[in-house]
């Protein structure tokens, strides 16, 4: 099995971005994110490995002996182009195999939502490149000749800049573009249904470099049943806006710095202790400016600590 990667929500991402970070001794990035319309079906895929073909569903290999939904026995139907156009991309190590991943939907595969009322289809939405512990994924080629295949890319896509250090201030635009899908499916919409429910958006880094499983997440509607998810809560822009501002005005490089000849840091593992040197200083001097502006210690948490957090890597990244 080479399974796709289990989505999670936007807050898995932040911190899978945020923990990525701490690790390697980065700053917080900014990342260009594509969102794709998320069909409800089921997951599927084909398998290239050494000039033969495997499907699977999302847990277990399948044959037309032992279906899911009747891909096993569409995706041997169409066996031969499928082994031509695969051919092409195929890694130089035979060894390894060329993973195509999309969602099997429409027909009777699930109820409720636009693309029910269309024929059966094969939607790709990932090609990786290596076995389920490789995270090498490919830019998608162009759609295969082949009767009811499509892309995702070839349907309605959406383009947002993610600040690693602020991720909240998207909330609220990620909803909207949400409530917007759910309203009217893109895809649904584009094959000649309107007004067909929608389930949510994929979203994915634009940058190659960053296709990390983990960093991707989806985002669900909550009016139709098959979502039985957490919705994403609204953000108070303004209250965050006043964090922010009070952030930039008291964690300066300057403060940093003293920090860092206080202690002697030095070192990757004394960020930490940089970080609560960096706090107490601005409790003990700004506290009354926070009072002032309606903010609480606990307003402050994470956006001070990533604040503090970029300017030692900058000193840090300096002295190396």
């Amino acid at each position: 099995m080479i399974k796709y990667p289990k989505i999670g929500q936007f807050r898995n991402a932040i911190k899978a971005v945020r923990d990525h970070c701490s690790y390697h001794g980065l700053a917080l990035p900014t990342l260009s994110y594509t969102g794709t319309v998320k069909l409800h079906g089921t997951n599927a895929s084909i398998v290239y490995r050494n000039g033969v073909m495997e499907v699977q569903s999302r847990n277990n290999v399948i044959t037309p002996e032992k279906d899911n939904a009747g891909f096993a026995n569409w995706a041997k139907e169409n066996e031969s182009q499928w082994l031509e156009y695969l051919k092409p991309f195929a890694p130089k190590d035979s060894t390894k195999p060329l993973t195509v991943y999309g969602e099997w939907c429409g027909g009777n595969i699930q109820k409720g939502v636009g693309i029910t009322s269309l024929p059966k289809m094969f939607v790709i939405f990932g090609f990786r490149c290596g076995e389920e512990t490789e995270t090498s994924w490919l830019n998608c080629p162009p759609c295969p000749p082949i009767k009811d295949t499509h892309l995702i890319t070839d349907f309605p896509t959406y383009l947002v800049s993610i600040d690693f250090n602020n991720p909240e201030l998207m909330t609220n635009h990620l909803t909207m573009l949400t409530e917007a899908v759910e309203k009217e499916c893109p895809v649904a919409k584009a094959m000649g249904v309107a007004n067909g429910v929608g389930e949510g958006i994929v979203w994915k880094p634009t940058n190659v470099d960053y296709l990390k499983g983990d960093f991707f997440f989806k985002v669900k509607g909550e009016k139709h049943s098959v979502s039985h998810v957490k919705t994403l809560a609204p953000v108070d822009v303004e209250k965050l806006n006043s964090v922010l501002e009070f952030i930039e005005y008291a964690v300066t490089r300057n403060r940093v710095e003293q920090a860092v000849k206080e202690l002697g840091a030095s070192l990757d593992k004394h960020t930490g202790d940089v970080i609560r040197w960096v706090f107490n200083d601005i409790m003990a001097e700004e506290e009354d400016t926070l009072k002032a502006n309606g903010l609480t210690r606990k307003d402050l948490g994470r956006h001070l600590s990533g604040a503090a957090r970029k300017h030692y890597v900058d000193i840090l990244n300096e002295l190396r």
